[in-house]
Parts: structure tokens; C-alpha cells; sequence
């Protein structure tokens, strides 16, 4: 798969994703397949593999870890090209946390600029969540882990503070990973991917703590403007979860 990437005015073409994508598919077909998934799991991995895959795009964190995993001497072109595609994306967090209707600025951005970490791909899956008609579908990170995830629960949400999340207090969306599943289970796979970075960054969570960001409520009118803008954030016969 290759995108088109504009860095001061020049236009890269970069191959993204490819092998990522099957990485991270293999990995979750291996774990947890739809098939034979019950059916709350599997129509919320529809939302997840959307979130992740409707509009390609380059991740700076996916895109340096693969860089490093294949040649630890990386030329100096490749870090140029990588530290404008960051300097990018930090500008327009910044502009998001600036201005208004932060939602369909950040669809824009993954659609037209094709830049995207994981948090951008969780507060895509809630936006997506939230036209498919979920309800109590929120962002957060992972505490002591620089990792973001969205998640379904029927807990009262407030950002800034931390859930305990155990067994299935919630359903946890992580389009990075590629993984889908009650809050316990995902705790058990997290451990086991992220492995000693886990230990060292996380040691002193007793469980899946997660703390809430970048929660707003959406209005019915930008939901219907939405819809009506980016027809392919809607899923065919989704049916929303409840907790």
C-alpha cells in the first residue's frame, strides 16, 4: 500500500503499512478470530479494523520502530523524513487543543494530512463508535504506558482520572495492536506483547488501569453533519453494545 506524504511542499511517496498490517492482523487472527468470537466482540472488531484501516496513514511511532527493527544505522535522510512527519503531527495536536469541532479536524487529518499515531486511531474508533450509535464509548491511556486505547463500559468516566478496569467491566479497543477484548483478557495480551517495557512502565498497576482523555460529548447535529460528510465511518448493520 503506498500513500502520497506533502512535507514542505515536497511530495514523498511511502510505502506504509503493509507489513504492519499483516503483523498486526496475523496477530489478532491468531488470538482472538472472529470466527467462533461472540457477538459483541466481533461487532466491535469491525469498529476496531475500521478505525485502523479507513484511511491509510503514516504512524511517526510505527514508522520509527520499524525503521529500528530492521537497520539499527538509519541513514540521515530517513531520521529527517521521520522528524518532519513528527514536527507535523505535533502541530496539529496543537491546533486540535487551539480550535473547535475537534472531531471532524481530526478525521480531516488522518484523511487528507495521512498522519496518525495510536491515540489518533483511539479518538477515531470513539468518533466511530459514536455514529454507529454506541453508547459509553471513551478514550484513555493505559497508565504508566505511553499507549492509548478506547474502551465501552458502563463506569462513570471522568478524564484525568483513573478506572481500574478488571474481568468485563468494559470492552477495550486497541486499533495499535489490532486486539479486541473484555478488559481482563486484554490485560493478560498487553503483558505478553509489551513484555518488560510493561513491567518497568507499568509495575505498579494491580490491574488494567486506564485514565480517560479527550472525552467531549457530541452534539446531534455534528453527529448528523458527520454522517452525512464521511459516509465510510458508518458499519453496515452495526449493532451497538450494551454493557
Amino acid at each position: 500500500m503506498f500513500s502520497e506524504l506533502t512535507l514542505d511542499n515536497k511530495i514523498y511517496v511511502v510505502k506504509i503499512r503493509k507489513t504492519e498490517m499483516n503483523r498486526i492482523e496475523n496477530y489478532g487472527l491468531s488470538n482472538q478470530t472472529s470466527f467462533g468470537m461472540k457477538k459483541p466482540l466481533k461487532s466491535i472488531e469491525i469498529l476496531q479494523r475500521k478505525a485502523k484501516n479507513v484511511y491509510p496513514h503514516i504512524s511517526p511511532y510505527e514508522f520509527e520502530q520499524r525503521l529500528y527493527r530492521q537497520n539499527e544505522n538509519i541513514s540521515t535522510p530517513l531520521l529527517k523524513i521521520l522528524k518532519k512527519i513528527q514536527i507535523k503531527l505535533d502541530a496539529f495536536r496543537l491546533e486540535m487543543k487551539q480550535g473547535i469541532y475537534p472531531q471532524k479536524k481530526l478525521i480531516e487529518n488522518m484523511k487528507q494530512n495521512k498522519i496518525g499515531n495510536g491515540g489518533e486511531e483511539v479518538d477515531l474508533a470513539t468518533i466511530i463508535g459514536k455514529l454507529n450509535g454506541q453508547k459509553n464509548i471513551f478514550s484513555g491511556r493505559i497508565n504508566g504506558l505511553d499507549h492509548g486505547v478506547a474502551f465501552i463500559t458502563d463506569k462513570i468516566v471522568k478524564n484525568g482520572e483513573i478506572l481500574f478496569l478488571k474481568n468485563k467491566d468494559a470492552i477495550i479497543i486497541d486499533p495499535q495492536l489490532g486486539i479486541t477484548d473484555y478488559a481482563g483478557n486484554y490485560y493478560t495480551k498487553l503483558k505478553e506483547i509489551m513484555g518488560e517495557q510493561y513491567k518497568r512502565q507499568a509495575k505498579y498497576n494491580a490491574g488494567l488501569c486506564i485514565i480517560p482523555r479527550n472525552n467531549h460529548s457530541i452534539k446531534e447535529l455534528t453527529i448528523t453533519d458527520l454522517k452525512t460528510n464521511y459516509p465510510e465511518l458508518l458499519i453496515k448493520d452495526y449493532e451497538p453494545v450494551q454493557m
